[in-house]
């Protein structure tokens, strides 16, 4: 029963308080609010006087956004997704269950999840009559088995609702499922009947938990953190901030005086000083200055190979950030983090969420769908066959290249006479078939008006041979 576990339940959910904590900082810098995490870092390590002088030259690098979204690239090209049963009836109903679900701007989500948390939620609920889906952040979740076979396979699902107020002070919403069970409670494990509705029992009416949860460990139902994803994507802008503070002194000299007596002194281009010495000191007056020096051209190589290993221990091969310079620094960053070559990770990530898409769609066909079309509301009252199934496939994840730099590749090699004009626009764009190609180089030659003589094939090609002597 599912209300003598969920105290238990809490209680390890609630030693698990740092992962939620550590995975709400990272959808906070992901959804844009890295600032406020690099300044409390500042803070901590700075004086409050060089705390107040760097702030106004903090440079908040985004740099994880840019590595989840290069990573979360397996639904640029959707999967293709076959029906186990051939029916016509079940075909239309899925296509609308695709067109108002949109499965690939969710599970792109999911994905970019997937790579940010190292586990994702995924939803299927009703909406106004429709079915949708949605992708729940991993700071809103818990997940648990007591499943002795498969440890992996979570039998508890804990989502956090948010908070209320009763008689003036705060308590939180939690919605807790089994497959056979349902209870809306607070942190105590108190029921919350008042939320159950008409669902006093408990009863979990769909018979399934109702989400996909997936998962990157093998070994461990929620994934351990890791710890450099949140250290090095503060630790980037914090070390260019450094360099930010570090030139705004070395464009000031300091100018001091030994044995001088300055008053009345004006700092301005054109100023007369006029000094004296201390006459009771009895020693020579000196006047200098102290410039300070960095060399932003070192740093700049240091964060670059900061950012380097931090790549390959994520599977990613990154070249491009090895000429970063001093005036592009945020921007060379920005460019090599493009130009890295994240395929062989995007194609173990098509394993996982080919499994977390059948799953997903044979919670909805075999289990949601059936307690849905019961709703007056819903408007796909077709039932699905039974046994239907869905079969995902994704394509070969390859290099994702730039494209200018191809083409200028391809017509330096035509230009140099090393390939065809057909061989140059095969390699523009090796999606085409060679009739394609065909197309395009005579539609190009017409519109250059050059005439196009495609040779003819002949009918017959025999050849006779006729008195012939050796």
């Amino acid at each position: 029963m599912l209300k003598n576990e969920i105290k238990d339940v809490l209680e390890l959910a609630q030693s698990n308080k740092d992962t939620l904590a550590h995975n709400e900082i990272l959808f906070d810098i992901y959804e844009g609010d890295l600032l406020t995490y690099v300044l409390q870092d500042l803070k901590a390590s700075l004086s409050p006087q060089s705390y107040m002088a760097i702030q106004s030259r903090v440079s908040p690098v985004n740099i994880l956004k840019r590595i989840v979204d290069k990573l979360s690239k397996i639904y640029s090209k959707p999967p293709i997704r076959s029906l186990g049963v051939e029916s016509e009836a079940d075909k239309a109903l899925f296509k609308m269950y695709n067109d108002y679900m949109q499965p690939n701007n969710v599970f792109n989500m999911g994905d970019r999840f997937f790579n940010l948390f190292k586990n994702t939620l995924i939803e299927p609920y009703i909406y106004n009559g429709k079915p949708q889906a949605r992708v729940v952040p991993s700071d809103r979740f818990f997940v648990y088995s007591n499943n002795p076979v498969d440890p992996m396979c979570p039998t508890h699902i804990l989502k956090y609702m948010g908070k209320r107020k009763v008689n003036g002070t705060e308590e939180k919403v939690i919605y807790a499922y089994t497959d056979t069970e349902f209870l809306i409670i607070n942190e105590k494990g108190d029921v919350l009947k008042e939320l159950m509705g008409n669902n006093q029992e408990g009863i979990n009416i769909y018979g399934k938990i109702p989400f996909v949860y997936v998962n990157r460990s093998h070994h461990r139902i929620i994934p351990t953190i890791d710890t450099d994803t949140l250290k090095m994507t503060k630790l980037i802008p914090i070390l260019l901030s450094d360099l930010n503070y570090a030139v705004m002194y070395q464009s000031f000299s300091v100018i001091y005086g030994v044995d001088v007596n300055f008053e009345n002194i004006e700092m301005s281009p054109n100023a007369f000083w006029s000094l004296k010495s201390d006459e009771s000191s009895g020693k020579n007056p000196q006047i200098g200055t102290i410039k300070p020096q960095v060399d932003i051209t070192q740093v700049l190589d240091f964060i670059a190979s900061q950012i380097t290993l931090w790549m390959q221990t994520k599977n990613i091969k990154s070249a491009g950030i090895a000429t970063l310079k001093v005036e592009n620094a945020s921007s060379g960053i920005a460019k090599a983090i493009d130009e890295m070559d994240t395929a062989e990770d995007r194609q173990e990530q098509t394993i996982y969420f080919k499994e977390a898409e059948e799953k997903f769609w044979d919670l909805i066909i075999n289990y949601m769908h059936p307690v849905w079309i019961q709703d007056p509301s819903f408007e796909l009252k077709v039932p699905f066959a039974i046994g239907q199934s869905v079969t995902v496939t994704f394509p070969e994840q390859k290099p994702i290249v730039d494209e200018t730099a191809v083409i200028d590749n391809a017509i330096k090699k035509y230009q140099g006479g090393f390939i065809s004009k057909e061989q140059a626009l095969q390699e523009m764009y090796p999606d085409k078939s060679e009739d394609e190609i065909d197309d395009m180089l005579e539609d190009a030659m017409e519109e250059n008006g050059q005439d196009v003589e495609m040779p003819e094939q002949p009918e017959d090609q025999t050849v006779e041979v006729e008195n012939y002597e050796q």
